[in-house]
């Protein structure tokens, strides 16, 4: 008889850019709790997606990175054992993409009422300026930060969702959506991931209800934004690659999955220059602005102070 497959009781629905990578590493550490090694499925946006759906002119291999059928997205789980009293997943655009993600999670996940939603959020200037600033790195963006401003909405009308930097960071109809339909759903600040690393993760476990006692290992810091020196080496250690794939299993085997992570982030981080790029204060001003009136009905939603989100000062 086949193995009935443990599907997730919480999800990391995102919001990009907000510390996603780093809660995914820092959860996965507890011995109550199973994440796939594959830290960003998506599969609840993407289910069933076409090829020609996916933006092949900015990432020629889109439509293989990330899940699309229920059979690959169950195997992702085979390693849970019972004994896990927490299962779940990080894919930081469902929270973003919540009109096409919450109908599948209702569709596939058979106790989605109960399932707990993790909703983590920064300062949207912040994330927006990150958030061009991976798409920079990668060679996907051409324009400055000002000028892609400019181009969004033409963008968003041409499909290029990716190279939407600004309207993903309106967060209060994305977060709106996951209260209305998920009774067990706790947003998060980035700001005290910032300053009370261990008391938000620990705070994150007994959401979870799990021994909220465990101290993980928070020495690396996951997914850190900067120039890299060697573009090669950033591409090799972020990108699918032939290499990768076969060494992968041996050092997984030696080592173990989280391992794997910790160092290609230390790698990674020791490749950034150590000056970050700023953005101007005339912009800072302006998208601050535009960001206003959605902050104040957040900070109503979630019931959190966010006035300090209005101060024009951004930090990457």
């Amino acid at each position: 008889m086949e193995k009935a497959v443990t599907l997730p009781n919480f999800l990391i629905t995102g919001a990009a850019k907000s510390g996603t990578t780093s809660l995914y590493c820092y959860l996965r550490q507890h011995p109550d709790i199973f994440m796939p090694d594959l830290k960003e499925p998506h599969f609840f946006r993407f289910y069933n997606m076409p090829d020609d759906a996916f933006e092949k002119e900015i990432f020629p291999n889109s439509s293989d990175e990330y899940v699309r059928d229920f059979e690959y997205y169950q195997r992702l789980f085979t390693k849970c054992l019972p004994d896990y009293k927490a299962v779940g997943e990080a894919s930081s655009a469902y929270l973003f993409y919540h009109e096409r993600t919450i109908p599948n999670i209702k569709k596939f996940l058979p106790d989605w009422q109960k399932t707990k939603i993790i909703i983590i959020l920064r300062n949207p200037v912040e994330a927006s300026f990150s958030h061009y600033l991976m798409y920079k790195i990668r060679g996907s963006e051409s324009l400055s930060f000002e000028q892609a401003m400019e181009h969004e909405h033409e963008r968003f009308e041409k499909g290029f969702d990716s190279l939407t930097h600004f309207r993903r960071f309106y967060y209060s109809a994305q977060v709106k959506a996951y209260l209305e339909n998920f009774q067990n759903t706790k947003v998060f600040l980035y700001d005290d991931l910032q300053n009370n690393q261990l008391g938000l993760i620990q705070d994150m476990y007994a959401f979870l209800e799990v021994d909220s006692t465990f101290i993980p290992d928070t020495e690396i810091k996951y997914n850190a934004t900067g120039t890299p020196k060697s573009m090669f080496l950033h591409n090799f250690l972020t990108r699918p690659n032939f290499l990768k794939k076969v060494a992968r299993p041996v050092i997984s085997m030696v080592s173990g999955d989280e391992k794997i992570f910790q160092m290609i982030e230390v790698v990674k981080r020791k490749n950034l220059n150590a000056s970050k790029p700023v953005i101007s204060e005339h912009t800072l001003a302006r998208l601050t602005e535009c960001y206003r009136e959605d902050i104040l009905r957040l900070q109503g939603l979630i019931n959190r102070d966010l006035s300090h989100w209005l101060i024009n000062k951004c930090q990457n």
